[in-house]
């Protein structure tokens, strides 16, 4: 009889935690995901959740990297932001999606569309100093960049047709944007931000 509760309990253990985090730390309602109560730098998003909802979810966390699960089908695009006074605690340098996911990719911890068309975040603490966004992007979301403070300058490939507002808003220490004429680009890309366009062609 022992043996059998001492199993149920480690059964339950297993079934409660996912890679060493409660469920319990995460609030989820219809399978949203509103908010992540734990204390984890590395959350592996449940499987029952499909959407991550806005309100920053994850404002309250020193999160460094985030799973998500094949069973997300939307993502807010303030989902991964900080609010002011906590602004200066970004700390979220990977986000990675599960290959079986339908909607979403993920290359070197930053977040795509699943055919990488729509660049959709590139987290704020990632951690290089340049980047040149992959051919076959033809859109950045808004505030995609917003907040890193590694990044001098970013590469715009001739696919991208469209960037929009707030892309690279309070991307202090970005000084070079490289890219071609035929880019239409928001005037308020780059508010805040002390960055020179350069062209290519």
């Amino acid at each position: 009889m022992t043996r059998k509760i001492i199993l149920l309990l480690f059964l339950f253990n297993l079934i409660i935690n996912i890679s060493g985090q409660n469920i319990r730390d995460f609030v989820i309602q219809d399978n949203v995901l509103i908010e992540y109560i734990g204390e984890s730098e590395h959350i592996v998003i449940p499987d029952n959740v499909t959407s991550i909802g806005g309100s920053m979810p994850f404002v309250t966390s020193n999160v460094i990297s985030i799973t998500i699960p094949a069973s997300v089908t939307s993502i807010d695009e303030w989902a991964f932001m900080r609010l002011y006074p906590i602004w200066m605690t970004r700390s979220l340098e990977s986000i990675i999606v599960d290959e079986m996911n339908l909607y979403f990719s993920s290359e070197d911890g930053v977040l795509f569309n699943k055919d990488k068309t729509v660049l959709l975040r590139y987290p704020e603490n990632k951690k290089d100093t340049s980047f040149v966004i992959p051919f076959g992007v033809t859109s950045i979301n808004g505030l995609a960049f917003t907040g890193n403070n590694h990044l001098t300058s970013v590469t715009i490939p001739s696919s991208v047709i469209e960037v929009e507002a707030l892309t690279f808003h309070h991307s202090d220490n970005l000084r070079t944007v490289f890219m071609y004429r035929n880019t239409r680009i928001s005037r308020s890309a780059f508010t805040t931000t002390n960055a020179r366009i350069v062209y290519i062609d």
